[in-house]
């Protein structure tokens, strides 16, 4: 078990180092002091997770999701390009609705980059695709630090319409890690 929660900080580091590789790519000659991607504006798709238990009111979510190592959902607030950060989105009153971006890994190109919001018509399941929904100490992920992993909630799929799905976190199972 600890081995797994290893592998959801280092691949959550490895989703803020490929975010920040990519803005930086994106627009080189150009400086920012607002961020890159907002999750709030735009039309696109939301997870919403509902039914999560009191003690995390307050704490924030990270969701990540992927198919065969080329199509990525991935769910966060907002990536500030200049500070190098990405803000998650925070659960409240036991819910927490997460704005979903899509991003492709073009493996011939050696690119990984943003494509849009996500609005696709999948079902994630455990057969096809890696998924992770992981509550965390603190709001903001960067480079130079990870927050606290406190728990997990593992579904067995997700279904998606225009992008958008609701769950209830009582059709998961929580997992706390070991201290």
């Amino acid at each position: 078990m600890k081995k797994q929660h290893k592998l959801i900080l280092i691949c959550s580091c490895g989703l803020v180092l490929a975010v920040f590789m990519n803005c930086s790519s994106k627009a080189p000659n150009t400086e920012t002091t607002t961020p890159l991607f907002i999750g709030s504006g735009g039309i696109g798709g939301t997870l919403t997770v509902t039914d999560i238990p009191s003690e995390y009111n307050g704490r924030y979510v990270l969701f990540e999701a992927n198919s065969g190592n080329i199509t990525y959902i991935r769910g966060y607030q907002s990536v500030d390009e200049s500070a190098q950060t990405i803000t998650l989105p925070q659960i409240s009153n036991g819910r927490v609705n997460i704005p979903l971006w899509l991003w492709i890994n073009n493996e011939a190109a050696n690119s990984f980059h943003l494509k849009s919001k996500y609005t696709g018509n999948d079902t994630l399941s455990r057969e096809d695709w890696y998924f992770n929904f992981a509550i965390l100490g603190d709001g903001v992920l960067s480079p130079l630090s990870l927050p606290a992993l406190l728990a997990r909630i593992e579904f067995t799929s997700i279904t998606f319409s225009n992008g958008s799905a609701a769950i209830s976190a009582n059709t998961g199972t929580l997992e706390i890690p070991q201290r």
